[in-house]
């Protein structure tokens, strides 16, 4: 079930996608890449101090309209991966991003970088939100609760 397997069984995501991907795990080096989508995409070791968390979607390119970037941040703030951040993330982008402009649009592009595992973190304040991240956007995130929703009711 996993795309990771050692050269002589390399999957080709062709049959996921219509731009091929190759990932291959290495005995000596880990985890490498080939296809035409190897070179938009980067794999990271894990948690260190760089900041790579696994498998990262590009960033959006400048050209978009905001339109159309609007509905690509819906998309990937309710296709994340954990449930609760899915929930938390896309309520608030189908409730916020009508009404917002660019700069609030970049800002939410970059925190979609930030990893689900802090972003619960930061929202159930097991964790101090840093510096580096911290703004007015994220505080809007980390305070939206769905209005339909009372307080005991899941979402």
């Amino acid at each position: 079930t996993s795309f990771l397997r050692p050269r002589s069984f390399a999957k080709r995501a062709t049959s996921l996608s219509p731009t091929p991907l190759m990932l291959v795990a290495e005995a000596k080096t880990g985890v490498s890449m080939s296809g035409r989508m190897a070179q938009h995409l980067t794999i990271g070791t894990g948690c260190g101090a760089s900041g790579s968390h696994g498998m990262r979607m590009p960033t959006m390119p400048d050209d978009l309209t905001p339109e159309h970037r609007r509905k690509r941040l819906l998309w990937r703030a309710s296709h994340r991966g954990m449930k609760e951040v899915d929930i938390l993330l896309g309520g608030f982008a189908e409730y916020a991003l009508p009404q917002m402009e660019a700069p609030e649009l970049a800002e939410l592009e970059r925190l979609m970088d930030v990893p689900d595992q802090d972003l619960l973190s930061y929202a159930t304040g097991q964790a101090a939100v840093p510096a580096s991240i911290d703004g007015p956007l994220l505080r809007r995130i980390l305070a939206y609760r769905p209005a339909n929703q009372p307080a005991n009711q899941p979402a």
